[in-house]
């Protein structure tokens, strides 16, 4: 039978609970080791969670879709998934692995708004990134028409937008409500260019149409002719069309006959007819005219008698009497 002595056992129980507490302790700090781990494969700012996505932006639009791009929470980390929900889309929630996703079946001219939660296997799910996107504006079908055209005004028509809310932008009558404007002040004997296009406020405005007007020219004042009438021709001397570029065409028409001569188109602002009848009625007016298809406007005037011949007093016989020659 062998003897221990009291402090040989007390040292061999001293051992053993100094062994029992390093293993304890390398076992919790294995333990905190994997928790960290752990905490790390998910997200940095939250332990077991992943992190939120911080960048994402609208890279494109059109009337029914919209392209939504962003980052991935931490690049050194693979394996993400991401869930995007739009509740007032027609698919309201999606699943993707890629950082971009595209909206279909959208409304035009809307507001929509998105988020974004990104999540990793064994984590919980980001918290949501918040944006909005807007689809942009129907086109409206060309072209422009006009119509109601004087000296200075026309008035333009076009097909209304399908979309809610919008208003158009008219090149010659700035923002209207409806799809029709009145242009005013315009220049007479010009070629205006009408540009239409629908716009909403805070939306990318939509395509251009366009159309044409000629606007008319202004004929001369009739009460500013004055008359210069001979037995066989007649002069006429006008005041000039308010339109600038224009030329001048007289025509002379023999009442009795109606047969008529017209002068070659000038810019004088005076012409002369020659080769009439004496004592013959004449129908006269100026028309004023230009270039690029516009429509001459005619100024007729006032019947004018050109006038008779006189007998030749050298060719006269006399006889006389009494009381008579």
């Amino acid at each position: 039978m062998h003897c221990v002595s009291a402090g040989a056992r007390r040292l061999f129980r001293c051992s053993c609970c100094c062994w029992l507490l390093l293993v304890a302790a390398a076992a919790a700090l294995l333990l905190c080791d994997e928790a960290a781990a752990q905490g790390t494969s998910c997200g940095k700012l939250v332990p077991g969670q992943v992190d939120p996505v911080t960048v994402a932006a609208v890279r494109s639009s059109t009337n029914s879709s919209i392209t939504v791009d962003w980052l991935a929470p931490d690049r050194g980390i693979t394996g993400y998934f991401y869930i995007v929900n739009c509740p007032s889309c027609p698919s309201r929630q999606q699943n993707t692995t890629h950082e971009t996703f595209t909206f279909r079946g959208l409304t035009a001219a809307t507001e929509y708004n998105f988020s974004i939660q990104a999540g990793l296997q064994n984590c919980r799910l980001s918290p949501a990134f918040h944006l909005s996107g807007r689809t942009g504006l129907n086109s409206i079908p060309g072209p422009v028409h006009i119509s109601d055209v004087t000296e200075t005004s026309f008035r333009a028509r076009w097909a209304a937008s399908p979309d809610v809310g919008v208003e158009y932008e008219v090149s010659c009558a700035g923002r209207v409500p409806d799809a029709t404007a009145v242009c005013r002040g315009q220049p007479s004997g010009a070629s205006v260019t009408v540009r239409v296009r629908p716009v909403k406020t805070g939306f990318v405005p939509g395509s251009y149409i366009c159309g044409t007007a000629l606007t008319k020219l202004f004929p001369i004042d009739a009460s500013l002719v004055s008359f210069t009438i001979t037995e066989t021709s007649i002069s006429l001397t006008w005041v000039a069309s308010i339109t600038e570029g224009v030329l001048y065409r007289m025509t002379c028409r023999r009442v009795s006959t109606g047969n008529s001569t017209s002068l070659p188109p000038s810019k004088y602002l005076s012409a002369t007819v020659s080769g009439l009848q004496s004592g013959e009625a004449y129908n006269l007016s100026v028309a004023v005219s230009k270039q690029g298809g516009f429509h001459e406007v005619v100024t007729w005037l006032p019947i004018q008698l050109t006038k008779l011949f006189g007998i030749d007093a050298s060719s006269a016989q006399y006889s006389s009497n009494e009381t008579a020659i």
